[in-house]
C-alpha cells in the first residue's frame, strides 16, 4: 500500500477525513466551509474528489502528486489554530488524537501567510467566541483579563477596548446569552485589539493544560562511527567515502517522496548527552532511517533517544513502487 512521509494511504485518507467531519461538526463559518468543499468538490476533468484522487493513488509518487495537487495541507494550515484548539480541548473525545495523525504526516505543513486574509478573521472570531465559552465569569477571571492584557500590549487604548469585548463576551456567556452572535463586535476591533482579545483568552484557557506529543514525519537518527568518536579520523576523513556513498544510496529512494531532510557528518549527539557521538547525522521519515540501519548491519544506527534501531530483511521502496514499510 502506498505511503506519504510514510503513514500509510489507509490511515492517512482516514486521519483527512475524520478532521473534516470535526471541522464540520463543529463549523467555523462560511469562508472555512468553502475551502471543506473545494476539496470534497468532483474536478468535471477526472470525475474525482481532490480527496477521491488521493485515496485512489497507486503508488508513493502518484500520491504525493495526489496530496499537494489536492491543497489539504494549504486547508487544514489555514485552520492550523482551529485545529489546534479542538487538539487542547480535546473536543468530542478525539481532537487530540486527530492533531497527532496530522503532525504524523505534517498535515498543516500547506503554504503560509502574513496577510490577514478572511479566513484568518473567520477564525479569530470563532476561537475568540469559543474560548470566552470556556472561562468562568468570577472575579479571579476578570483579573486575569486584565493582567493578560496589559502584558500583550503597550497601548492602551487598545487594551481597554479588548478589556471591555473580553468582559461583554465572558458577562454574556455567564448570562446564558448568544456568545455566537457577538462576532461581529469582536470584527468592529481594529487587528491589534483582536490580537489581545485572542492572545488573552488562549493564555487563560490553556493555563495547565498538559502538553501533547505529537511528532512529526522527521526524526533524527545518527550513524555512529567509532573511529571518528575516537579522534581517529576527521569529519572530512577521505576513509569515509565509500560509507557516504552507501549511505546516500540508501536514503535515495526516499528524497523523490520529500522524507529527508538533512545527511551530514559531524557530532550526532546534544552537547548535555552523557556520551558524545560522532558520525553520520540524518534527519528523515523513521522508514528512511530504518533504510539506512538495514544497510549498513555492521554500525550502529541510533534514534534521538540513543536507542539502536536494528537493521531488518527488507527491501527499500523505490519511487513509484507499491512498497512501503
Amino acid at each position: 500500500m502506498p505511503s506519504y512521509f510514510g503513514v500509510h494511504q489507509r490511515d492517512l485518507v482516514a486521519s483527512i477525513n475524520d478532521t473534516l467531519e470535526l471541522l464540520e461538526t463543529y463549523p467555523v463559518g462560511a469562508v472555512a466551509h468553502a475551502l471543506i468543499y473545494g476539496l470534497r468538490a468532483v474536478d468535471p476533468k477526472t470525475g474525482k474528489t481532490k480527496l477521491g484522487a488521493i485515496a485512489s493513488a497507486l503508488d508513493d509518487m502518484s500520491l504525493l502528486h495526489a496530496v499537494k495537487n489536492s491543497g489539504v495541507t494549504d486547508v487544514f494550515g489555514q485552520l492550523g489554530e482551529i485545529l489546534q484548539f479542538h487538539a487542547q480541548q480535546n473536543t468530542g473525545g478525539k481532537g487530540t488524537a486527530l492533531w497527532q495523525s496530522l503532525m504524523s504526516w505534517n498535515g498543516l505543513g500547506g503554504s503560509m501567510s502574513l496577510t490577514y486574509t478572511d479566513t484568518v478573521a473567520e477564525c479569530d472570531s470563532w476561537l475568540a467566541a469559543s474560548r470566552a465559552k470556556l472561562i468562568p465569569m468570577t472575579q479571579e477571571s476578570l483579573d486575569k483579563i486584565h493582567s493578560i492584557a496589559h502584558a500583550t500590549s503597550s497601548k492602551q487604548d487598545a487594551i481597554n477596548n479588548a478589556i471591555v469585548m473580553m468582559s461583554a463576551f465572558v458577562s454574556v456567556n455567564h448570562a446564558g446569552g448568544d456568545v455566537d452572535g457577538m462576532k461581529h463586535l469582536f470584527m468592529a476591533l481594529d487587528l491589534h485589539e483582536r490580537h489581545i482579545v485572542n492572545k488573552t483568552f488562549a493564555a487563560i484557557t490553556q493555563e495547565n493544560l498538559p502538553p501533547i506529543h505529537a511528532p512529526g514525519p522527521y526524526a533524527l537518527y545518527g550513524v555512529v562511527i567509532d573511529d571518528m568518536t575516537s579522534g581517529k579520523i576527521g569529519w572530512s576523513d577521505e576513509s569515509l567515502r565509500p560509507l557516504i556513498e552507501r549511505t546516500e544510496a540508501a536514503l535515495q529512494p526516499f528524497y523523490p517522496t520529500g522524507e529527508v531532510q538533512r545527511f551530514m557528518v559531524g557530532r550526532i549527539t546534544p552537547p548535555e548527552a552523557a556520551e558524545q557521538l560522532e558520525g553520520f547525522l540524518i534527519i528523515s521519515t523513521r522508514r528512511a532511517g530504518q533504510a539506512v540501519a538495514n544497510a549498513l548491519p555492521e554500525f550502529r544506527v541510533i534514534d534521538r533517544d540513543g536507542i539502536t534501531i536494528p537493521a531488518q530483511s527488507t527491501q527499500a521502496p523505490k519511487p513509484g513502487s507499491r512498497f512501503s514499510i
